[in-house]
């Protein structure tokens, strides 16, 4: 795979020990930025299917609200070392620095895609 910004970003923040396994995906991503995801968890020898959480807006929306994905970040962040976030996936990209904040206050180390 050649590399991507996304992969070479994912090369040095994601260091899955612990519980801290996964990577988090906020909205849908480009197929070369989504398989650099799948890539980096495993060449960490785990399944892409079990580690990477592809977070999508509720059934009968558009897009995902910011609410949502603050909420799931400071619910279970714990579980995960990084996140790529599509502003455009979000009802209010304006708001992308909530995610941001979840993510600094969780561990997580977050990228807007």
């Amino acid at each position: 795979m050649t590399p991507t910004p996304t992969s070479d970003w994912l090369a040095t923040v994601f260091r899955p020990e612990g519980v801290r396994l996964g990577i988090m995906t906020v909205g849908a991503l480009p197929a070369e930025e989504d398989a650099a995801v799948d890539a980096a968890i495993a060449g960490a020898g785990m399944r892409p299917s079990r580690r990477h959480a592809r977070l999508l807006p509720r059934v009968g929306e558009n897009a995902l609200r910011v609410d949502d994905v603050v909420e799931f970040v400071h619910a279970y962040g714990h579980e995960y070392q990084a996140a790529l976030v599509a502003p455009r996936a979000l009802d209010d990209a304006d708001r992308v620095g909530e995610i941001r904040a979840a993510g600094g206050e969780s561990g997580v180390a977050v990228r807007v895609a």
